[in-house]
């Protein structure tokens, strides 16, 4: 969150307040405790001013993990502006604040919790009230365990028969000890969360601290997030009204029809009895049976059964999911510069490139400018409630190294919910890199962490940016959904960046193909699925990408719509490749 107004982050559409006159100055207390990413402890006073964040040190002591607490320091006061604060970030009950350490030093990253409106009092009683409580967890355990052994022992120390040997005495105490040392715990995480007031003031001075940024949230949709509902359905007509209206009574006229259908039927069995015998006119069924109606029977007669192991696909292979998909997928569409994938990973450098120039590199002469808009799309079923990244920008030097580091914090404050989308326009000068990290690196299938509903997907198709379209569509081929290949068609023209993106959705609802394609010690195993209605004898699978596409001819009774698992000799190295399925003509 920090650099030049013409470098700034810039979000659009949505802001917290209006914007027509000044926001009022806000004051809340708070009492910073001791994390991992903090460097102080004690309470504080943060006010939101017109000319920046004035933050009053009341009682406030420097921590680092590791190392023995300094003890408290006199109340200390420092101002700093807005665009030196590096961080905000909700964690549970602590938000994170994190300040330029040129501009505050030595207490510039602090963990905030129990909001308050008067720190002095409430907040120090609190801290050392809570101080007292953690000190307390580690130490009465044992004495209350001792104590709880002595009167289980009848004040004696010895060891009554109905209790056991001295392992009945150590089970109370480790009982005894367990539970006190949780209820302390419990009651250290009390102090600290402070209630729903504590949160009511953090979510105030978050907030104000946003609109003093410039912060203002993006959607994808005029109104919100992504993920509305789809519009209704155009009503139904008369006729359709009047079918719908009688259906339930004609399913109960069928029923009823058929019960005494039924009913008549044993009558009549136990009136009259059966024939005694039944004659089957087999011997002139199979004297005048003609040619088969369907061309894969007689061969089915013929051929026999497959050899191999049945299988099913339900899910065609494809390098859109070859890794497990991202709980946040991040989707970027360059404005000026040029950058070849759709999706990017967290963590992984990418190269920006411009006028036909080596990704990587500038134009002779210049030193342009990176602009592209970022997408995140929540893929799970959880809703999240706030969303952090961090776009690194940087250049390389003579000799490779990155130089010239440059940040760029985004923060949506807002809940996103499953299949949602939020977007953020990211702006740099001078620099020919970048990668995005985030809190939010799970994936599906982590923790039983499951995809959000295909109609929540499909109302992607009402997106702005034609990325985010592509998105919606390619989730409904990872989910299987059978509007996939509709929505994929439905795109319209795309640009050349993305139209390779589309194919490959497409490539997902071909009638032959394969799935569940595992490495194995001598080769790869796969199960080659047969979707069309006609029976096959010999397929051709083609292993697809880098290096020389090997074939390899697969012969058996490949009936409709039917799986045969496969043992191939697959190219050594090759991690995960990609096949094409034919049928092989001789």
């Amino acid at each position: 969150m920090q650099g030049t107004q013409s470098d700034q982050v810039s979000l659009s559409r949505r802001q917290f307040r209006d914007s027509s006159r000044p926001p009022a100055p806000l004051t809340v207390g708070a009492m910073a405790v001791a994390h991992r990413r903090a460097n102080a402890v004690g309470p504080v006073r943060l006010t939101c001013q017109p000319n920046g964040l004035r933050v009053d040190l009341l009682r406030v002591g420097r921590f680092a993990p590791g190392f023995a607490f300094a003890g408290l320091a006199d109340a200390r006061s420092f101002r700093v502006p807005y665009t030196a604060i590096r961080g905000m970030v909700s964690e549970g009950q602590l938000l994170h604040l994190s300040l330029d350490p040129h501009a505050a030093t030595p207490y510039n990253r602090f963990a905030l919790a129990r909001f308050s409106r008067d720190p002095l009092a409430t907040v120090m009683r609190a801290f050392r009230l809570r101080a007292l409580v953690s000190s307390l967890r580690y130490v009465l355990p044992f004495p209350l365990a001792a104590l709880a052994v002595w009167a289980a022992s009848g004040g004696s120390w010895a060891w009554p028969s109905e209790i056991g040997s001295q392992w009945g005495l150590a089970a109370i105490a480790l009982v005894v000890s367990g539970v006190v040392f949780r209820v302390l715990r419990l009651f250290v995480g009390w102090m600290t969360s402070g209630g729903p007031s504590s949160v009511r003031l953090r979510s105030d001075f978050e907030r104000a601290v946003s609109v003093r940024l410039g912060l203002a949230p993006a959607s994808e949709l005029g109104g919100g997030p992504l993920g509305v509902p789809l519009p209704p359905r155009v009503g139904a007509t008369p006729v359709a009204a009047l079918g719908h209206a009688f259906r339930p009574r004609l399913f109960a006229a069928a029923a009823a029809v058929a019960l005494t259908a039924g009913l008549v039927s044993v009558h009549v069995v136990q009136r009259f009895g059966v024939a005694e015998e039944v004659s089957l006119p087999v011997e002139d069924a199979v004297s005048g049976l003609g040619a088969p109606l369907l061309s894969h029977a007689n061969a089915a007669v013929t051929v026999g059964t497959p050899e191999h192991e049945r299988c099913t696909c339900d899910r065609v292979e494809s390098a859109l999911w070859r890794d497990r998909l991202p709980q946040l997928s991040v989707l970027i569409t360059p404005i000026e510069g040029h950058v070849e994938p759709l999706w990017v990973k967290l963590g992984q450098t990418y190269q920006l490139s411009w006028g036909g120039a080596e990704p990587g590199t500038f134009p002779a002469g210049t030193r342009p400018r990176a602009v592209f808009d970022l997408a995140v799309v929540n893929n799970s079923e959880v809703t999240l409630d706030t969303v952090d990244l961090v776009v690194t920008f940087a250049r390389r030097g003579p000799r490779g190294k990155r130089r010239a580091l440059l940040e760029r914090g985004l923060h949506w404050p807002a809940t996103l919910g499953p299949a949602e989308s939020v977007k953020w326009r990211v702006k740099a000068s001078g620099r020919s890199e970048f990668k995005v990290d985030s809190r939010h690196d799970l994936q599906l299938g982590d923790g039983g962490l499951l995809a959000a509903a295909p109609d929540a997907f499909f109302a992607l198709a009402q997106a702005s940016l034609e990325g985010v379209r592509v998105h919606g569509a390619m989730m409904l081929s990872y989910l299987g959904d059978p509007r996939a290949e509709a929505s994929a068609r439905a795109l319209g023209q795309l640009s050349p960046r993305l139209e390779p993106a589309r194919g490959r959705i497409l490539q997902t609802h071909v009638p032959l193909t394969v799935c569940d394609a595992a490495s194995g010690a001598d080769g790869m195993t796969l199960c080659v699925f047969n979707g069309t209605d006609e029976l096959h004898r010999a397929l051709v699978v083609t292993e697809l990408g880098s290096g020389q596409p090997r074939r390899h001819v697969l012969r058996d009774l490949f009936l409709p719509h039917q799986g045969l698992r496969f043992d191939i000799d697959a190219a050594k190295g090759r991690r995960a490749p990609t096949f094409r399925v034919e049928v092989l003509t001789e």
